[in-house]
């Protein structure tokens, strides 16, 4: 319609316009005349202007010579003036009181008298010199016309030698005054009959002049009549032409609209359906903007510090409050689509933030933040994310133990600098309040901020990133109110994109190179439709009066338009690219939520002892080397069961061998869980009761057998398994009966009452799977459930995950480097300083280790020892680190600092540190180094184990004595390890709990092949100096050294050298008669995993007792590591656990006593 409308316009204007030019046309042929006339008159008046011209120039001339003249005789007349003016009445009395004036007053006088035209006689002046209008008249006298004749006569005094101003000042100040006046009156008469002639010449000019400017003025009123008329012309036709140019400018205009809106309707044709859709879209976000905006505020506010499943609970929560108030809320309220930009995510996750939901939601918190964000970083994503996104800005990055921190923050903030202030601990500094708090204020137009005694310039620029590395941190209150806590620890499917990434890179580079491409080309284009978008809104916002007169408007819809098809056709197909490669990337995800789950289990750890802690980079570079180094395959499938084999073997080896064996089981457990729990074989639910049992059970069960062995918790724990899984229905009905259940090589006979000979109705084994047997097994024979558990990892991982890994120095120094110390982490009586002496020793740099045991004050020495080791390449051991935790923070700053910057460390120092567990020692030492423990491997077979892979060939099997010398050394191996076993009886096996370590059976192999370096066997020196000195010098209770020498009779005595000795009536453990170390080595692998107590010398009983204690502490330490919600599925949270259990009390408890009945 429009259009049309415009069309009729331009065809209206088309006679107009012919008529507007006819007019035009005539208007010029008169003007064209008319100026022809004017242009005469003006040439007239050009040369009578000239003339006139030349004539002023003349005149000008002789009135500036005839002043030049004059000019050179008023500085006189001014001087004579002025010296008048300084006379008064008083000063001409004092000449007119002389009877006989002075001779050159009377001269002066004289002078003036001739002037005046009066008699020169002193009478005559005295006269003058009354005269009230004496000096009115020298003021005023008629200089121009002084005859001849006077100044004839005034020569004489003025050419006198006494004539002068000094001296007649001398006599009379009047006189000299007057004096002075009379020179210059003559001055001015010489010089003035100079001028007269030329002043006479100037008057004639002048005349001439006026006449010929007279007549030019005549002229000049003609050519301004002239000029008007034309200038009315002029005016006529410049309005015609402006008409007319009017006309054409519409007629243009309107073509150019034309022009314009047809272009526009084909530029905005695609658009309209999605604009009409972003409308109704706007529209619903308009209403729900209050309740969205509210929602975002709290999300900023409070959610930062919870963990995922708490910021859900809490928006859950949140949106049924909005419901009940009718605040209206956008349905599946996210935060990411209302306070976070798609650009923006994208340029985060470029810059390192993991794609997934909760990182995106951090980022949202930390830029939108009202207060600083302190990031509870334990992983240091966010630390890596901060320093890429501000590293154009050039972000500083400071701790609080720097020495120039403050000066560097003062700095960032005058200038507008990003500053990243990371490793905080649960305390910052009071300093920093004002930067936390933005405590600004402004003075003299200028913002500023009080730091310390100081005010500095405050950019609105700055920004202040805080980030701590404490996995768990406990802020005050006063902290939490001065920032905004984020919680950045590493979620599962973060992780799990960034193992995937890393799979992908390594196994097929070209995939995540394409892939890395894709993203930053789509971010590129999608910028670009962006700032596209933006101009357009922009243009439409600036422009003003008809949208069709934008060209720029116009010429921007139309390039957006070709640039956006251009773009969008080229997302499409990049997209399309991308899915293919994203098909091609899933198919190696599963290793990656392998390493995913892995790493959570790792990060459990610390939970149980402060010293297991290992950062994310070190479990990245454990993860990446199998990639790199495991066995390649063509086939994929193949390779994926390679990865997942090798990659969980890689975390348990070089995890493992920092933790104590009493937790290794736990740990080896804990990864099998896990892994399980991922693919959903083991419910949350079935782990849940593992661990705390059927707490929270309720129902009416029915009433317990009446046999004391069946206990309240077997009964309840069956009957809630009964009702919880259709696999244990049967369960409660048998309870009494006799239970088969076997795990493995663990085959167990569950026989609660003795007298009941029955056997179970429901098989077991064909019913439950391995897991579920554990549960049967927790539910009837509790003390079992280790051995169960130990077999369950077996057959699910493999032999090699119930087992110590060998470590030994050698290896462990393959993995350090001189930025990378290795600690060992003692137990009680456990000393490595003699292993590693013997390691150095073996690589020959004894003499290069430096050693100190720390201990109040020795600080300082170990810094020193540290610095020199950097600079020599030496190797420094610091022994004892728990005993100096006031010096903890400063070996914090020197590791890191060498970690650091390696280049200027020395390439051969070797930094070794060893500490009991202790809170206080600096987690990042801990993540950034490879730890190891140092105590006896847990079981007999393992100790043994242990004692033949250290053992040299030729020491073990060259000697005199041969069958009987291995025998002897077995034994002892034998002895040593059951002597250590024994600890676990707690006061059953020994009264007092002795730390025998492996320097003891060293000792022992020493003695024995001191003694029998000739072939003979003293056994009574032997069997004294093992049994009283080397072991029994430990023991402080008689009883306990009484029991000790019997079992070395039992191991060490010639009886153990007689053919087909056993060292116990099973007959499983003896000597066997090799020659080769290899095969005793192969023969102690086939030994049980589980031990008999009889080969301790112990009662079943006592082994009875042991297995409780060791369940309860298996099951105990896995609860502490685990988070304190069970996480979803049927588990419950401990709240939860707890409000159950506070029910049934209060379910179990007589509300109302009923006193009838009572009486």
């Amino acid at each position: 319609m429009v259009i049309d409308s415009m069309k009729e316009t331009l065809v209206a204007l088309e006679p107009e316009l012919a008529k507007k030019s006819v007019a035009v046309a005539e208007l010029m042929k008169h003007l064209a005349k008319e100026q022809k006339a004017a242009d005469k008159v003006r040439n007239i008046v050009k040369t009578d202007e000239e003339e006139a011209k030349e004539k002023a120039e003349e005149t000008q001339i002789l009135a500036d010579d005839a002043q030049k003249d004059l000019d050179t005789a008023l500085p006189a007349l001014d001087a004579a003036k002025k010296a008048l003016d300084a006379l008064n009445k008083n000063d001409i009395n004092e000449v007119k009181v002389f009877q006989k004036p002075p001779k050159l007053v009377q001269f002066v006088m004289e002078a003036v008298c001739l002037l005046l035209g009066a008699k020169t006689d002193w009478a005559a002046a005295k006269a003058v010199l009354g005269d009230a209008n004496f000096l009115k008249k020298l003021q005023e006298y008629d200089k121009d016309h002084i005859s001849e004749n006077v100044l004839k006569k005034l020569k004489q005094y003025i050419e006198h030698p006494d004539f002068t101003a000094e001296k007649i000042a001398n006599v009379s100040k009047a006189c000299k005054s007057m004096c002075i006046w009379v020179r210059a009156i003559d001055t001015y008469a010489k010089v003035y009959k100079i001028v007269e002639p030329k002043r006479k010449k100037l008057e004639a000019a002048e005349k001439v002049l006026n006449k010929v400017m007279s007549v030019l003025r005549d002229k000049q009123k003609q050519l301004a009549d002239v000029e008007a008329q034309i200038a009315k012309l002029e005016a006529t036709f410049q309005a015609t032409m402006d008409e007319k140019q009017a006309l054409e400018d519409t007629m243009e205009l309107t073509a150019a609209r034309l022009n314009r809106a047809g272009r526009l309707n084909i530029a905005l044709g695609d658009e309209q359906t999605r604009w009409e859709d972003s409308v109704k879209r706007f529209a619903v976000e308009l209403k729900n903007s209050i309740g969205d905006v509210l929602m975002a505020a709290a999300s900023v506010a409070y959610l930062g510090a919870f963990t995922s499943n708490y910021r859900q609970e809490l928006n859950v929560m949140w949106e049924g409050r909005f419901i009940e108030n009718a605040i209206p809320l956008t349905e599946n309220f996210s935060l990411i689509t209302v306070l976070a930009d798609p650009y923006d995510i994208r340029m985060w996750n470029s810059c390192g933030l993991p794609r997934d939901k909760v990182s995106t939601e951090n980022a949202i918190l930390v830029t939108q933040a009202g207060r600083w964000p302190l990031m509870i970083d334990p992983q240091e994503q966010a630390n890596r994310w901060i320093r890429q996104m501000e590293a154009e800005r050039n972000l500083k990055v400071i701790k609080l133990t720097d020495g120039m921190f403050m000066r560097t923050l003062e700095n960032a903030i005058r200038i507008g600098m990003p500053v990243l202030l990371e490793e905080v601990g649960e305390t910052l500094d009071p300093t920093l309040g004002p930067v936390l708090m933005k405590q600004t204020f402004v003075q003299g137009g200028r913002t500023l901020i009080r730091l310390g005694d100081s005010d500095i310039e405050y950019d609105d620029n700055f920004r202040f990133y805080v980030t701590t590395k404490l996995a768990n941190p406990h802020y005050l209150p006063e902290v939490c109110i001065t920032v905004t806590i984020v919680n950045f620890t590493v979620t599962p499917s973060g992780l799990e994109d960034q193992l995937l990434a890393d799979v992908v890179r390594l196994e097929r580079p070209e995939l995540e190179e394409q892939r890395t491409e894709l993203v930053v080309r789509i971010n590129t284009d999608k910028a670009t439709l962006k700032g596209i978008e933006d101009k357009i809104l922009k243009l439409l916002y600036a422009s003003e009066g008809n949208i069709l007169d934008d060209e720029e408007l116009i010429e921007t819809l139309n390039e957006s338009k070709e640039t956006s098809a251009i773009i969008e056709a080229r997302l499409v197909e990049t997209e399309a690219t991308e899915e293919k490669i994203s098909v091609a990337r899933e198919k190696y995800r599963s290793v990656a939520t392998r390493g995913s789950v892995l790493y959570f289990v790792v990060a459990m750890l610390s939970e149980i002892d402060p010293m297991y802690q290992y950062s994310l980079k070190y479990f990245n570079q454990v993860f990446n080397n199998v990639i790199e180094t495991s066995e390649k395959s063509k086939d994929l499938q193949n390779r994926l069961s390679i990865l997942y084999r090798e990659i969980t073997l890689a975390v348990y080896t070089n995890i493992s061998r920092g933790l104590f064996e009493r937790h290794k089981l736990i740990f080896s457990f804990m990864l099998c869980v896990a892994i399980f729990q991922q693919s959903g074989v083991i419910d949350d639910s079935q782990w849940s009761y593992l661990l705390r049992g059927p707490i929270g059970a309720k129902g009416n069960f029915p009433k317990k057998p009446e046999y004391p062995v069946v206990t309240d918790f077997m009964w309840t724990a069956a009957n809630f398994l009964a009702v919880t899984y259709d696999c244990f229905k049967e369960l409660p009905d048998n309870i009494v009966n006799i239970h088969q259940v076997t795990v493995g090589d663990f085959d167990l006979t569950i026989q609660l009452v003795p007298t009941v000979t029955q056997r179970s109705s429901c098989n077991w084994n064909k019913v439950l799977d391995d897991f579920e047997k554990l549960l049967l097994i927790k539910t009837l024979q509790e003390e079992k459930l280790v051995f169960a558990i130990t077999e369950y990892v077996k057959i699910k991982l493999g032999q090699v995950f119930i087992e110590s890994p060998q470590i030994s120095l050698p290896v462990l120094y393959q993995d350090i480097s001189n930025g990378v110390p290795l600690i060992f982490v003692l137990s009680t009586g456990s000393d490595p300083f003699g292993a590693f002496q013997r390691f150095a020793a073996d690589m020959g740099v004894l003499d290069k280790v430096k050693s100190i045991s720390l201990g109040q004050g020795q600080g300082p020495v170990a810094e020193k020892l540290i610095m020199e080791g950097v600079e020599s390449g030496d190797w420094v051991f610091l022994q004892n680190c728990h005993l100096a935790t006031s010096w903890m923070l400063e070996l914090e700053k020197i590791v890191l600092n060498i970690a650091r910057d390696t280049g200027k460390v020395n390439v051969k120092f070797r930094l070794y540190l060893s500490s009991m567990p202790s809170k206080s020692f600096p987690v990042s030492v801990l993540q950034n180094s490879v730890k190891v423990t140092n105590e006896p491997p847990k079981g007999l077979r393992a100790n043994v184990k242990r004692a033949f892979l250290e053992m040299m060939d030729d020491f073990f099997e060259e000697h005199p004595l041969e069958q009987n010398w291995r025998s002897m050394l077995f034994g002892l191996c034998m002895f040593h390890a059951v002597i250590q076993e024994r600890k676990k009886f707690g006061p059953l096996g020994w009264n007092i709990i002795y730390e025998f370590n492996d320097s003891d059976r060293d000792f022992a192999f020493n003695t024995l092949k001191m003694f029998c370096a000739e072939g003979t066997i003293p056994w009574d020196a032997l069997e004294y100096l093992t049994g009283e000195i080397t072991y029994g010098g430990r023991v402080t209770d008689y009883w306990d050294l009484r029991c000790l020498k019997t079992i070395l009779k039992i191991f060490f005595s010639p009886e153990t050298l007689k053919e087909g000795y056993k060292y116990s009536v099973s007959g499983v453990y003896y000597c066997p008669t090799f020659e080769k170390l290899a095969d005793y080595q192969k023969f102690v692998d086939q030994l049980p995993i589980i031990e008999e107590p009889e080969i301790f010398g112990m009662h079943e009983n006592a082994n009875i007792a042991y297995q409780i204690k060791e369940t309860q502490t298996v099951i105990r330490t896995i609860m502490e590591s685990q988070p304190r919600a069970a996480g979803g599925g049927e588990g419950a949270s401990s709240e939860e656990i707890v409000f159950d259990l506070a029910d049934s009390i209060i379910d179990a408890v007589l509300t109302k006593i009923s006193t009838e009945k009572l009486t």
